[in-house]
């Protein structure tokens, strides 16, 4: 929440977004050190102490959380979004492919029909979380993975181990049908499996690697082209900078003056410029240098209080 609200909170003014955003903020902080208390004592008496001013956070009662903020479906649809994100930085992880370089698509299919429109209205944050420059959803899930259907033996086993070979036959003529979280038999004999009593696995198609939860599947395209590259190696620069300008001791709103060398457009100096509060000049005398070398990228970046 901190991470995603961060330019709420760097907005000019107190504007109402920008209050409700600290409200918020604070309200869960001061909340959670009440829940921490019993397990976490100390670290929860500090920050509860510089939040409130209060005596001591051991001496108020157990928070009452009003109803009003009880939102399942909320919560469902959060989770639903976080799953998409989780497995396609796995996907980044397992090709060792920082979160700050960009992608050009991520594709993703459900199980679920109704999980579309749910992960739709979310696309843009999906987006800005997985560094993808466009989400594309795809309906039939066959079209960016094979899909493989196993029975799964250790639970089967233990129920209808007769039925097995039923089962199988029907994987295998493609009777089966995954309806409302359940696998629906057809064909000779009727009946329902649980999800967990089919192990589902897929395999990447075009090249572009996959990964799922068995409901979930997304595919992200790995292939970095110069302007992707460009781009990582901008936001690299921005880390760095805002590094040092933590070690420099300065202030959020202090500026600060960037000697840059390298083969970067001006577009990507503009938006590191932005980013970071600085202003291109030539100078010797640096508070900080560091050097940030990719594959056909190598820029040297000075920096002046």
């Amino acid at each position: 929440y901190i991470r995603r609200s961060r330019r709420r909170f760097w907005g000019n003014g107190m504007t109402k977004d920008k209050k409700n955003a600290y409200e918020t903020l604070y309200y869960v902080l001061v909340n959670t050190c009440k829940l921490l208390a019993p397990v976490a004592p100390i670290i929860s008496e500090r920050v509860f102490k510089a939040l409130t001013g209060k005596e001591s956070v051991h001496l108020e009662n157990w928070p009452n959380i009003d109803e009003k903020f009880n939102n399942n479906a909320l919560l469902k649809e959060i989770e639903l979004v976080q799953d998409v994100i989780h497995l396609a930085h796995g996907i980044r992880n397992k090709n060792n492919v920082k979160n700050r370089q960009p992608l050009s698509l991520l594709q993703v299919a459900f199980t679920n029909a109704e999980d579309y429109d749910v992960v739709e209205n979310y696309a843009n944050i999906i987006k800005e979380e997985l560094n993808v420059k466009e989400i594309e959803f795809i309906k039939n899930v066959n079209d960016i993975a094979s899909v493989d259907y196993k029975v799964n033996f250790a639970t089967v086993g233990k129920t209808m181990g007769s039925k097995i070979p039923v089962i199988m036959k029907a994987i295998k003529t493609g009777n089966m049908k995954l309806v409302d979280g359940k696998y629906h038999i057809s064909g000779d004999e009727e009946m329902i499996l649980e999800q967990e009593d089919i192990l589902v696995s897929y395999k990447a198609k075009n090249n572009m690697p996959v990964m799922s939860d068995g409901e979930v599947i997304v595919s992200l395209n790995l292939e970095i082209t110069e302007e992707l590259e460009q781009e990582g190696t901008a936001r690299e620069v921005v880390r760095n900078v805002q590094d040092t300008r933590k070690a420099l001791n300065l202030e959020i709103t202090d500026r600060i003056l960037l000697n840059i060398k390298g083969n970067l457009p001006e577009k990507w100096l503009k938006y590191i410029c932005n980013e970071t509060l600085g202003d291109l000049a030539n100078f010797e005398d640096a508070s900080s240098t560091f050097t940030l070398e990719d594959k056909n990228i190598e820029v040297k970046i000075k920096v002046k209080k």
